[in-house]
């Protein structure tokens, strides 16, 4: 069976609209991070947790034959983003953190997650390099696929 060129850029579309979905779910917890951060007084960059990442794409690339170099570059550009929005939703969002300094309500944690993190993707530029129908579902998913993990996690210290 022969494949051709636009069935190979149809699947690499494919892949690229999985990956973009993949960046809005992991910048949909900032949120959250940036939350549990602020009522924990602990600083946007965390060194430890990005040596940890780095340490990680080399082992990686090394079992996959991968560059490291591009891998680290990827994810210098995910991270500065992540800072970014951190920095963006403390500036906006201190009334929420005061709200929930030292509360212990979950449903009441996950409301206001939710509502940042729908703030969070109407605010993102990724959403708008993807057509109508595919957002509205990438959004449905993205918000469904967030409450079942933290419905199913704990917050804990680190």
């Amino acid at each position: 069976m022969k494949v051709t060129l636009d069935e190979l850029r149809e699947r690499i579309d494919f892949l690229d609209k999985a990956l973009l979905h993949i960046i809005i779910q992991r910048l949909a917890l900032m949120p959250l991070v940036t939350q549990i951060k602020k009522v924990k007084n602990m600083p946007i960059h965390q060194e430890d947790r990005e040596k940890r990442i780095y340490e990680s794409l080399e082992n990686f690339a090394k079992e996959h034959g991968l560059n490291d170099e591009f891998l680290k570059e990827l994810y210098r550009i995910i991270i500065a983003e992540s800072k970014k929005l951190e920095n963006h939703l403390l500036n906006i969002d201190d009334k929420n953190y005061e709200a929930i300094n030292g509360h212990e309500n979950f449903d009441e944690l996950l409301a206001l997650f939710q509502e940042a993190s729908s703030r969070l993707i109407e605010f993102n530029g990724f959403m708008k390099s993807i057509d109508e129908t595919h957002n509205n579902k990438m959004r449905q998913e993205t918000i469904f696929d967030l409450f079942v993990y933290l419905t199913n996690c704990e917050l804990g210290e680190s």
